[in-house]
Parts: structure tokens; C-alpha cells; sequence
């Protein structure tokens, strides 16, 4: 996306009906034609993860360039309004290894994001309740080069509702004592 929040990129587009679990993916790039660190230019977007998504809007992790690092934002867009819901700073290198990201969201709207398990940010909403699709919006725009971004490694995890669950081994439920051949006294 630019500035102005049309689209730059390609946009790529699974059918998810996920809005509650754990989405995870691997993520690198190389720089061809230019120096430095950067995966887009200065406060440009490097790609959009949207991991909630249906026709009246999304929350996404957004990877911005920023000068000598990343912003690594959670964005949530209803209708055509934006709101950065949280902000964590990272390095992602140029020609490193993958990066491992991690976006947790409860159904009571809690949402945290982690790269390579560390926490960065997190957030609350649920203005977005339900999801159709994930959607990837990839970017490779760096004044005088190019960047090449690689995905790799996607797990999508739904949460379910949990049930009741008695340990077979150890119940503890109140009962009365029971006397016995292993009975004790306490004082």
C-alpha cells in the first residue's frame, strides 16, 4: 500500500474462515540494486498480512520501513477507516535467515504479535468479528533496486471452546474420607 493506502503490490488470497486461533509464517527478503537494510523505501510499506478478513474490513500485521528498522504494526480497517491498534519496533535484516511471525487472536478480541517467539505488540478489538479470506499483500518497490520478499511456512490454527475435562488419574472433586487400609492422621 501507499501512503494513501492503495494498493502497490500484489495482493494474494486464500478462502479462511478463521477469525479466533494462531496464523504463522516465515518470512526474508534481499535487496537487488541498492545498499543498505531496507525492505522499502523510508515509511514505505514492506507487505500487509491481513489474517482477518471479510467484505467490511480486516486486522492486519504491517512490516513499514522506518530508517535503520522496521515498524511492525497491528491494523485493524472497518469500512475505509484505519486505526494502527499497536506498534512494536524490529530489525529484520537484508539476505538473513527467516523470521519467524506469529499473530495470537482469542474470541474475546485480544491480539498479540511475536517475531521469532519474542513479543512485539499487542492490542483489542472486535469490530471485525468474522473472516472469509487471508489475504497477503506483498511489496518491492526501493528507489534504484528492487526487493525480493520470500513467504514460506504458513500454519493457520483455529481455537475451539474448550469442554469439561477430569483427570482419570487425579479427581479433585470433594469427597468424604474413607477409612481404610491408607488412611493417615495429620496434626
Amino acid at each position: 500500500l501507499k501512503a494513501d493506502n492503495t494498493v502497490n503490490g500484489t495482493i494474494n488470497t486464500i478462502n479462511l474462515p478463521i477469525s479466533s486461533g494462531v496464523w504463522k509464517f516465515d518470512y526474508r527478503y534481499e535487496t537487488t540494486g541498492v545498499g543498505g537494510n531496507n525492505c522499502a523505501d523510508i515509511d514505505q510499506q514492506c507487505w500487509d498480512i491481513r489474517f482477518v478478513k471479510n467484505p467490511g474490513g480486516f486486522y492486519s500485521i504491517r512490516l513499514i520501513q522506518r530508517s535503520g528498522s522496521q515498524d511492525l504494526q497491528l491494523v485493524k480497517k472497518v469500512g475505509n477507516t484505519e486505526t494502527v491498534l499497536s506498534t512494536g519496533n524490529v530489525l529484520i535484516s537484508v539476505n538473513a535467515t527467516f523470521e519467524d511471525f506469529e499473530v495470537q487472536r482469542s474470541s474475546d478480541g485480544k491480539m498479540s504479535v511475536y517475531v521469532d517467539g519474542v513479543f512485539e505488540s499487542s492490542g483489542t478489538d472486535t469490530a471485525v468479528s468474522s473472516s472469509t479470506a487471508f489475504e497477503m499483500v506483498g511489496h518491492g518497490i526501493v528507489s534504484g533496486g528492487a526487493v525480493n520478499n520470500f513467504y514460506d511456512n504458513f500454519f493457520f490454527y483455529q481455537y475451539n471452546a474448550y469442554g469439561t475435562w477430569t483427570s482419570p488419574i487425579f479427581n479433585t472433586a470433594f469427597s468424604t474420607p474413607v477409612l481404610g487400609a491408607f488412611r493417615s492422621t495429620f496434626t
